[in-house]
């Protein structure tokens, strides 16, 4: 009985060896929803505060949050975009680490 367990332990933990895993890092942008129903929503981010800012996602985001596994440091904002293409003023800028205030940055 002792020799089967260890038996089993030992193929239980090649297993793990072999199995393959992927680990994404990035930083996890959250925001409150727009009051305005059927916005969808960009994410820009810059370097730095006063840089400019160029749009991370290649589509609209329907949901508020986005994982952004390109810029891993740095500033971002995230602006709600109507039907009819109008574009809010941009949000608060959080930054990796957390920001203190409303929008959240978090790395991943």
């Amino acid at each position: 009985m002792k020799i089967i367990g260890r038996l089993m332990a030992l193929i239980l933990f090649s297993a793990l060896l072999v199995w393959p895993q992927t680990v994404t890092h990035g930083v996890l942008i959250s925001w409150t929803a727009s009051t305005t129903p059927g916005v969808t929503y960009n994410l820009l981010h810059s370097a730095t505060a006063t840089g400019t800012f160029t749009v991370v996602n290649s589509a609209p985001i329907t949901t508020t949050s986005y994982f952004d596994t390109v810029n891993t440091g740095g500033f971002w904002e995230v602006v709600a975009v109507d039907a009819s293409g109008d574009v809010s003023l941009p949000s608060n800028q959080p930054t990796v680490p957390n920001a203190p205030t409303g929008a959240k940055a978090v790395a991943q």
